[in-house]
Protein backbone atom coordinates (compact mmCIF):
# COMPACT_ATOMS: atom_id res chain seq x y z
CA UNK A 1 0.00 0.00 0.00
CA UNK A 2 1.31 3.40 -0.91
CA UNK A 3 1.74 6.33 1.41
CA UNK A 4 -0.63 8.14 -0.26
CA UNK A 5 -3.50 5.47 0.12
CA UNK A 6 -2.28 5.23 4.11
CA UNK A 7 -2.47 8.78 4.54
CA UNK A 8 -5.66 9.17 3.05
CA UNK A 9 -7.08 6.36 5.02
CA UNK A 10 -5.84 7.65 8.30
CA UNK A 11 -7.46 10.67 7.18
CA UNK A 12 -10.89 9.03 6.64
CA UNK A 13 -10.95 7.55 9.29
CA UNK A 14 -9.99 10.35 11.88
CA UNK A 15 -12.86 12.01 9.93
CA UNK A 16 -15.26 9.39 10.97
CA UNK A 17 -13.83 9.04 14.50
CA UNK A 18 -14.28 13.16 15.02
CA UNK A 19 -17.77 13.14 13.57
CA UNK A 20 -18.39 10.17 15.71
CA UNK A 21 -16.84 11.78 19.34
CA UNK A 22 -18.76 15.32 18.51
CA UNK A 23 -22.37 13.03 19.25
CA UNK A 24 -21.10 11.45 21.82
CA UNK A 25 -20.34 13.90 25.04
CA UNK A 26 -21.53 11.99 27.76
CA UNK A 27 -19.16 9.58 29.58
CA UNK A 28 -22.37 7.92 31.24
CA UNK A 29 -23.80 6.83 28.18
CA UNK A 30 -24.10 3.04 28.06
CA UNK A 31 -25.20 2.08 24.95
CA UNK A 32 -25.02 -1.31 23.70
CA UNK A 33 -23.16 -1.85 20.11
CA UNK A 34 -23.80 -4.19 17.69
CA UNK A 35 -20.46 -4.26 16.25
CA UNK A 36 -18.37 -7.85 15.28
CA UNK A 37 -15.60 -6.22 16.65
CA UNK A 38 -14.51 -7.75 20.48
CA UNK A 39 -12.80 -4.39 22.08
CA UNK A 40 -15.29 -2.36 21.18
CA UNK A 41 -16.67 -2.02 24.89
CA UNK A 42 -14.77 0.95 26.81
CA UNK A 43 -15.25 1.10 30.41
CA UNK A 44 -17.72 3.22 31.89
CA UNK A 45 -17.46 2.11 35.86
CA UNK A 46 -15.25 3.99 38.11
CA UNK A 47 -14.78 1.04 39.76
CA UNK A 48 -11.88 -0.18 37.24
CA UNK A 49 -9.61 -2.65 39.30
CA UNK A 50 -5.77 -2.83 38.08
CA UNK A 51 -3.42 -5.42 38.45
CA UNK A 52 0.46 -5.00 38.05
CA UNK A 53 2.40 -6.56 36.06
CA UNK A 54 5.57 -8.24 37.04
CA UNK A 55 8.95 -7.67 34.89
CA UNK A 56 9.90 -11.35 32.58
CA UNK A 57 11.94 -11.94 29.60
CA UNK A 58 9.81 -14.50 27.32
CA UNK A 59 10.04 -15.34 23.73
CA UNK A 60 6.54 -13.68 23.73
CA UNK A 61 6.33 -11.19 25.32
CA UNK A 62 2.54 -8.74 25.84
CA UNK A 63 4.89 -5.43 24.91
CA UNK A 64 8.88 -5.49 23.86
CA UNK A 65 10.21 -2.74 22.22
CA UNK A 66 11.49 -1.65 18.75
CA UNK A 67 13.15 0.63 16.75
CA UNK A 68 10.90 3.38 14.49
CA UNK A 69 11.30 6.24 12.82
CA UNK A 70 9.73 7.95 16.35
CA UNK A 71 12.32 6.23 18.32
CA UNK A 72 12.38 3.46 20.76
CA UNK A 73 8.67 2.76 21.12
CA UNK A 74 6.64 -0.09 22.73
CA UNK A 75 5.23 -2.51 20.46
CA UNK A 76 2.95 -5.44 20.97
CA UNK A 77 3.20 -9.34 20.14
CA UNK A 78 2.25 -8.52 16.15
CA UNK A 79 5.26 -5.96 16.53
CA UNK A 80 2.48 -3.01 15.61
CA UNK A 81 3.06 0.25 17.35
CA UNK A 82 1.56 0.85 20.62
CA UNK A 83 0.00 4.32 21.34
CA UNK A 84 -1.70 6.46 24.26
CA UNK A 85 -4.88 8.91 24.30
CA UNK A 86 -4.42 11.71 25.58
CA UNK A 87 -8.35 12.00 25.83
CA UNK A 88 -7.93 8.85 28.60
CA UNK A 89 -7.42 11.01 31.83
CA UNK A 90 -8.45 8.76 34.23
CA UNK A 91 -6.33 5.07 35.23
CA UNK A 92 -8.35 2.70 34.23
CA UNK A 93 -10.51 4.05 31.83
CA UNK A 94 -10.75 4.40 28.19
CA UNK A 95 -12.62 6.97 26.40
CA UNK A 96 -12.07 5.42 23.47
CA UNK A 97 -15.72 3.69 22.98
CA UNK A 98 -17.54 1.41 20.59
CA UNK A 99 -17.83 2.17 17.16
CA UNK A 100 -15.39 4.04 14.91
CA UNK A 101 -12.68 4.80 17.87
CA UNK A 102 -12.89 1.21 18.76
CA UNK A 103 -12.28 -0.13 15.34
CA UNK A 104 -10.01 2.68 14.63
CA UNK A 105 -7.71 2.27 17.25
CA UNK A 106 -8.36 -1.29 18.74
CA UNK A 107 -7.57 -1.56 22.67
CA UNK A 108 -4.28 -3.64 23.61
CA UNK A 109 -6.38 -7.05 25.39
CA UNK A 110 -4.23 -8.99 27.13
CA UNK A 111 -5.58 -12.53 28.32
CA UNK A 112 -3.37 -14.49 31.14
CA UNK A 113 -0.31 -13.32 32.34
CA UNK A 114 0.73 -9.53 30.27
CA UNK A 115 4.48 -9.64 30.46
CA UNK A 116 7.13 -6.91 29.52
CA UNK A 117 10.26 -7.53 27.87
CA UNK A 118 13.55 -6.17 28.70
CA UNK A 119 14.23 -1.96 29.06
CA UNK A 120 10.31 -1.81 29.92
CA UNK A 121 9.42 0.13 32.76
CA UNK A 122 7.10 -2.77 34.66
CA UNK A 123 6.36 -0.84 37.27
CA UNK A 124 4.51 1.33 35.43
CA UNK A 125 2.57 -1.61 33.35
CA UNK A 126 -0.95 -2.84 34.47
CA UNK A 127 -4.12 -3.75 33.65
CA UNK A 128 -7.71 -2.92 34.06
CA UNK A 129 -10.64 -4.80 33.60
CA UNK A 130 -12.86 -3.25 30.99
CA UNK A 131 -16.81 -3.38 31.16
CA UNK A 132 -17.14 -6.69 28.62
CA UNK A 133 -14.53 -8.42 31.10
CA UNK A 134 -11.96 -8.32 29.22
CA UNK A 135 -8.22 -6.81 30.13
CA UNK A 136 -6.94 -4.10 28.95
CA UNK A 137 -2.86 -3.12 29.07
CA UNK A 138 -2.08 0.60 30.67
CA UNK A 139 0.87 2.07 31.24
CA UNK A 140 1.13 4.73 33.93
CA UNK A 141 -2.32 4.71 34.14
CA UNK A 142 -2.81 5.25 30.16
CA UNK A 143 -4.81 2.42 27.87
CA UNK A 144 -3.21 1.55 25.17
CA UNK A 145 -4.17 0.95 21.86
CA UNK A 146 -3.20 0.03 18.60
CA UNK A 147 -4.13 1.92 14.77
CA UNK A 148 -5.89 0.42 11.88
CA UNK A 149 -3.61 2.44 9.38
CA UNK A 150 -0.54 0.57 11.03
CA UNK A 151 -0.55 -2.73 8.61
CA UNK A 152 3.23 -3.38 8.92
CA UNK A 153 5.93 -3.66 11.65
CA UNK A 154 7.71 -0.04 12.39
CA UNK A 155 4.63 1.64 10.59
CA UNK A 156 3.68 4.69 13.11
CA UNK A 157 1.14 6.31 11.14
CA UNK A 158 -1.26 6.87 14.07
CA UNK A 159 1.45 9.33 15.42
CA UNK A 160 0.16 12.62 16.50
CA UNK A 161 -3.62 11.96 14.70
CA UNK A 162 -5.73 14.84 16.24
CA UNK A 163 -2.94 16.29 18.18
CA UNK A 164 -4.41 13.30 21.03
CA UNK A 165 -2.83 10.04 19.82
CA UNK A 166 1.11 9.38 20.31
CA UNK A 167 3.46 5.78 20.19
CA UNK A 168 4.58 4.85 23.67
CA UNK A 169 8.19 5.19 25.12
CA UNK A 170 9.39 2.26 27.42
CA UNK A 171 8.24 4.82 30.43
CA UNK A 172 4.91 5.43 29.42
CA UNK A 173 5.85 8.77 27.63
CA UNK A 174 4.75 10.27 24.67
CA UNK A 175 7.42 9.29 21.43
CA UNK A 176 8.55 12.32 20.18
CA UNK A 177 7.52 14.50 22.81
CA UNK A 178 10.24 17.17 22.96
CA UNK A 179 7.68 19.11 25.93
Amino acid sequence: MRPSHIRALAAIGVAAFALAACGSSSSSSSKSSSSSSPTTVAPTSSEASTTPISAAATAHPTVKLASTKLGTVLVDDADHTVYRFDNDTAPGKSTCGPGVCASTWPAVIVTGTPTAASGIAASKLSTFTRDDGKKQLQIDGHPLYTFAGDTKAGDTNGQGILDKWYAVTADGDKAGDNS
